[in-house]
């Protein structure tokens, strides 16, 4: 059992802070981005609040970093490695909170993106999420995710994610990048 405040977590904050670096630098070289880590509470972009009324506490959820960009906002999801494993599995996404709280975020700004970033690559999203990232209809996701371990995992994530078997939303509101 690693010790708290060990290697494991100072990897991980410096992980965390090379990736906000990388958006900074981004954000120093295009005026229109806006970055926020940590973030507790952001600026609406004026697009968006002119669109619905939010209250800026029950925007943010998701909080390693915030961009906002052309009235879009994005979460990002900072994990250094996936916990004693080489990929990250729909249990270790479960058990770390990554998909209870992109389905908090989403459920809170449905027309955010949410970015999940990770050392350890995550077939769940690289593969499953992106096949059925545009479908229209349950039909749709079932033939665009293919094969049947595809299929599986695509279930077995919404069973264990949210107790039911039909997901009320399409994989589209998530994403993630191996780094």
């Amino acid at each position: 059992m690693p010790n708290r405040g060990g290697s494991g977590t100072i990897a991980g904050i410096e992980f965390q802070l090379w990736f906000t670096a990388t958006k900074l630098a981004d954000a120093f070289f295009d005026e229109s981005l806006s970055v926020h880590p940590e973030a507790d509470v952001i600026d609406i972009p004026e697009g968006l609040a002119k669109e619905k009324i939010i209250l800026k506490e029950q925007l943010v959820y998701v909080n390693d970093l915030v961009t906002t960009k052309d009235y879009k906002v994005t979460h990002y999801n900072l994990k250094y490695v996936g916990p004693d494993v080489a990929t990250w599995t729909v249990n270790a996404l479960l058990r770390e909170k990554v998909l209870h709280d992109f389905l908090v975020q989403h459920k809170r700004t449905p027309d955010a993106r949410l970015i999940f970033v990770s050392q350890s690559p995550c077939p769940l999203f690289q593969q499953v999420f992106h096949r059925a990232a545009n479908a229209r209809s349950v039909n749709e996701i079932k033939q665009k995710l293919g094969s049947e371990k595809n299929r599986n995992a695509w279930a077995s994530v919404k069973l264990k994610s949210t107790g039911r078997k039909s997901l009320p939303l399409s994989p589209a509101w998530i994403s993630s990048r191996n780094v």
